[in-house]
């Protein structure tokens, strides 16, 4: 198990009312790979609620709201590698 890991909490379609939604979870090894999986997954229409930071499995900090959209949307628009 790595030590430190990430987890995105998301439902596949944006439902109406949020209530019927229905949520799932991912883990990533980096939180790059996390904001990546986010910027694809609100482009087919799904949407992240947020992401936690897991030390050994332990919650060590949460990524969501504004905070969230604006670190997927920086990740979205970064230049890519040539």
């Amino acid at each position: 198990m790595s030590k430190l890991s990430f987890c995105v909490n998301y439902t596949k379609t944006k439902a109406s009312p949020p209530s019927h939604a229905i949520e799932y979870e991912k883990s990533f090894l980096t939180m790059d790979d996390a904001l990546d999986f986010c910027g694809k997954l609100t482009e087919l229409g799904g949407e992240a609620i947020y992401i936690l930071q897991l030390i050994r499995g332990i919650e060590d900090g949460v990524l969501e709201g504004e905070e969230l959209s604006r670190s997927i949307e920086r990740r979205r628009n970064r230049p890519e590698a040539a």
